[in-house]
């Protein structure tokens, strides 16, 4: 009698499970059951609301291309350290929400604050947009060296930027 209802409450169980895995897939805009996020990093306010902001930092090296360029945007950027971590989740639900830290990393940041169109390029990868969602979530390794490079609304560059053994 006993083996009889454990069985039926473990063919609910994994039907429920199952129900919760299909709904989770097809209602999600993505089609994946594992959620990630990364906490907005846009600006050291963002930053310090979230509780990963470290300090701002400068540069050690600056590389000026374009003279005329850089005195209109120099004192226009936020350059600050954050902790590099995200969030991992399961389902429709974000079920068991937990936070996963990149091990001896640390997020780089470069917030232009003007007006003006720019682009940035991290240690040569593809060149995005200033202030887009993907000219943050720049993870490095401690120590690492890191170039930064500036470029105007028509991808001339204005200025590189060098960081020297990123630490906490």
């Amino acid at each position: 009698m006993k083996s009889g209802k454990i069985k039926i409450s473990l063919i609910i169980i994994v039907s429920i499970l199952m129900l919760y895995f299909l709904l989770s897939i097809m209602i999600t805009r993505n089609g994946q059951f594992v959620h990630y996020h990364f906490p907005a990093q846009l600006s050291i306010e963002n930053s310090i609301y979230n509780k990963n902001f470290l300090r701002e930092i400068r540069p050690q090296k600056i590389n000026v291309v374009d003279t005329v360029g850089y005195a209109k945007v120099r004192d226009q950027f936020e350059i600050y350290l954050c902790e590099s971590y995200y969030y991992k989740s399961y389902g429709i639900f974000n079920l068991l929400r937990h936070r996963i830290d990149y091990e001896n990393s640390v997020c780089l940041n470069v917030n232009f604050l003007g007006k003006e169109w720019l682009f940035i390029k991290y240690d040569n990868k593809r060149l995005i947009k200033a202030r887009s969602s993907e000219s943050f979530r720049n993870i490095y390794k401690l120590g690492t060296d890191v170039s930064v490079k500036i470029f105007d609304e028509d991808k001339n560059e204005i200025f590189e930027m060098e960081f020297l053994n990123l630490a906490k």
